[in-house]
């Protein structure tokens, strides 16, 4: 939990000026953090004091560092390499879609592809692709909008435009306050100070070998941003992509790897106000793959819906975080719907989100993974491995900081674990529900693998077949915190050890209940304190975690 709270604890407020601030966390979650600019690096000419033109200048000075950047982020690749990655990159991803333990895939082809192109991908100047990213941030600080804004202001539009300039890393475009479609196109820089506008084009998203950086921001209005095109809406695909949206209440569509993911680069969607949607299939809402992928919205009650590898995925060297920061927002999370889940249990879908570490077994290590809710009454649906979990050498975060909170899962849920991961799942507060339909969830860990589960207050009622509560398998080890409240835990025993054949050796498993009020169990356990399984499980129901140490001193075995 210090580990996972440091993580929380570092990451950096919403407001202005948090897209450079979540970037700096970043690097320090990738542990590539920047370097300084070399001395090849081109100058930015400040805008301050300058009229529209100079602030254009700076725009453009921006792109040329952007660019500047991201050669050196990719110079280890020859021009073949690089045609291969944009290539297969569709690969990897229905692979992992198809049979998520990349040994399974019955593509040969396929299969070879994805080995070579996971090689590759470690030549990946991580650190020159983070200076990528902050330079781009710049065009999304809060002090240079502003000036921007009242510059733009100041101007007569003319068809809508108000500026358009062509450089060498792609056209900026300073657009005013009309309804305007954008149906396609590709600007490297697009300003819009307002009106309810409909977005179809790369949507501040890079383009392979066209446009190594985008940069999108909309100042106002009821937007609409629809694209039926992989790698849109603050995608980063072998570049950098940012999309800032500052008011309104805006709908995000997508298919795959959208709203804000990066896949060998970085993606920012970040929206500031009013209540969105956002709707993909799957690698969207926070997703980073070689890279990272950031989903920020600061206020509003949200909607965000995805089928498979959504909200909070962090796949093979990369993070992936979804902040949905509101303190009052009642947001809804939906992660499955799509395919059956591979165990076939009957209604039970693959999820493989919300809050997810995934490496592609048994080849590559998982990422970081993290959903971060900032309270209200939220309401969390995942499918098989959602919600607050790791597979495969990844670790996966859900942090709910506070509200009357409805989950429902299915298997490997809400606090779990397989193969080698570490999963933490995190309610600070609130009358919490938490429901599965099927086996395996809610503070389990299978295969040397660790998982903390803590509901840290409130009047809490959990429902779960079997193998729950602190349940641990295969050298695991699950610890299940309830700290307080008048709590109810059905369908099974607290503390239970599945067996270690994998292995050898023994697991862990450990239930705690702390604090005052009445606390139900499906039957009663013998005493406070008692080692109910196998001597690897062990049951306490202690008003504090000192008294339950106190009392475990005393014992005399």
């Amino acid at each position: 939990e210090l580990v996972a709270r440091r993580l929380l604890d570092t990451l950096p407020p919403p407001g202005g000026g948090r897209i450079a601030a979540q970037l700096a966390w970043v690097g320090e979650v990738l542990t590539a953090a920047p370097g300084e600019d070399d001395a090849g690096a081109p100058a930015v000419r400040d805008y301050r004091g300058s009229g529209l033109d100079g602030h254009l200048d700076h725009i453009a000075d921006v792109l040329a560092l952007s660019a500047h950047h991201h050669a050196r982020a990719f110079r280890a690749f020859d021009a073949g390499e690089l045609k291969f990655l944009e290539r297969a990159a569709g690969g990897l991803l229905q692979g992992f879609v198809d049979a998520h333990m990349m040994c399974f895939d019955d593509d040969l082809g396929r299969q070879r592809d994805n080995v070579r192109l996971l090689g590759l991908a470690h030549r990946l100047d991580t650190g020159a692709l983070l200076r990528q990213a902050e330079a781009l941030a710049r065009l999304a600080d809060a002090p240079f909008l502003a000036s921007l804004r009242g510059l733009m202001e100041a101007v007569p539009e003319r068809g809508g435009q108000i500026a358009r300039r062509d450089t060498p890393w792609g056209e900026i475009l300073l657009m005013g306050t009309n309804n305007t479609s954008f149906p396609r196109g590709a600007p490297a820089a697009l300003f819009k100070l307002g009106g309810d506008d409909f977005y179809a084009h790369n949507t501040g998203s890079s383009l392979p070998g066209r446009l190594p950086g985008a940069v999108l921001v909309d100042f106002g209005g009821d937007d609409r941003y629809e694209n039926w095109e992989t790698m849109r809406q603050g995608t980063g695909f072998m570049g950098v992509g940012i999309l800032l949206d500052l008011a309104g209440n805006d709908t995000y569509i997508g298919i795959r790897h959208a709203q804000g993911t990066g896949f060998l680069g970085i993606g920012v969607l970040a929206d500031a106000a009013g209540d969105d949607t956002y709707r993909a299939i799957d690698y969207a809402q926070g997703v980073g793959q070689f890279g990272a992928g950031l989903l920020l919205d600061d206020a509003g009650a949200n909607r965000y819906e995805g089928h498979q590898a959504c909200q909070g995925v962090g796949f093979p060297g990369g993070a992936g975080l979804l902040f949905s920061a509101a303190a009052d927002g009642a947001d809804t999370y939906y992660n499955k719907g799509q395919y059956a889940s591979s165990y076939r249990d009957p209604g039970s879908f693959e999820g493989w989100g919300q809050g997810l570490g995934v490496g592609h077994r048994p080849y590559a290590s998982g990422g970081i993974g993290m959903l971060v809710d900032g309270g209200g009454n939220d309401r969390f649906e995942g499918g098989a491995f959602s919600q607050g979990g790791g597979y495969y050498y990844g670790l996966g975060i859900l942090n709910n900081r506070g509200g009357d909170d409805s989950y429902r899962g299915s298997r490997y849920n809400m606090g779990f674990t397989a193969h080698q991961a570490v999963g933490v799942f995190l309610d600070d507060g609130g009358n919490d529900r938490y429901e599965t339909s099927h086996y395996v969830a809610l503070g389990m860990a299978w295969d040397e693998s660790v998982t903390l589960f803590a509901d840290r207050a409130g009047d809490d009622a959990y429902r779960a077949p079997g193998f729950a509560y602190a349940a641990a398998a295969q050298n695991g080890f699950a610890l299940f915190i309830e700290g307080g409240g008048n709590d109810t835990l059905g369908g099974t025993q607290p503390a239970r050890i599945h067996g270690n054949s994998y292995h050898g050796g023994s697991s862990l498993a450990v239930f705690l209940g702390l604090g005052g009020g009445a606390r139900a169990y499906p039957q009663r356990l013998p005493g406070e304190i008692a080692a109910v399984d196998k001597g690897e499980a062990f049951f306490i129901d202690s008003p504090t975690i000192e008294t339950a140490i106190k009392r475990l001193r005393a014992e005399p075995n």
